[in-house]
């Protein structure tokens, strides 16, 4: 989808947002490099915050997530090998401890609020890789979200657990996962 530039100001607050990014410096005690600042369109709003690293996860869990009232729910992910055999020479902690391009992280964490994108084409075309959604509610096994654009916007659907196999691994392994990811604004 290509950048839209709009010169409309919003008619809400955090409707709009201008982010920008300072750094490297140097590394404080935390081990922080980097200042991400956050602006509000309408009432002008700042606010900056340091972190670690210039990564779309940090910036997201840094605005979104720490940022958003409300409490934070964790999605752990089931991780199994899928060879029986094999379950001795990688144990679940190592499974969950692999973060892998194009696979969700083993704890996923969520606010009410939060805009995630659909990673798995789950319903197609209501449902599919790309669209984007906001948080309703967070149940144990399901989330409710709302669709933010296209045809389906309003429209509320639930996103269950979609397993996930990786298959650039020298073993096989699933990831019980949601099929999404938390997306920055």
């Amino acid at each position: 989808m290509p950048l839209v530039i709009t010169s409309s100001t919003s008619s809400q607050p955090f409707e709009k947002i201008y982010l920008d990014i300072v750094g490297p410096l140097t590394c404080s005690q935390s081990g922080n490099k980097y200042i991400l600042t956050a602006q509000d369109d309408l009432t002008k709003y700042s606010i900056a915050m340091t972190i670690p690293d210039q990564e779309a996860k940090t910036i997201a869990k840094e605005l979104i997530q720490e940022k958003i009232a409300g409490e934070l729910k964790n999605y752990k992910s089931v991780d199994s090998v899928t060879n029986e055999d094999e379950v001795v020479n990688y144990p679940t902690e190592f499974l969950n401890s692999l973060d892998l391009p194009g696979l969700l992280p083993h704890n996923l964490q969520l606010k009410i609020g939060s805009v995630i994108i659909m990673l798995r084409n789950i319903n197609q075309p209501r449902l599919c890789n790309g669209t984007r959604l906001a948080v309703k509610k967070l149940l144990n096994n399901v989330i409710e979200a709302t669709i933010l654009k296209e045809k389906y916007k309003g429209e509320d659907v639930l996103i269950p657990r979609i397993p996930m196999i990786p298959n650039d691994m020298p073993f096989n392994f699933k990831r019980l996962p949601c099929g999404l990811h938390l997306q920055c604004r």
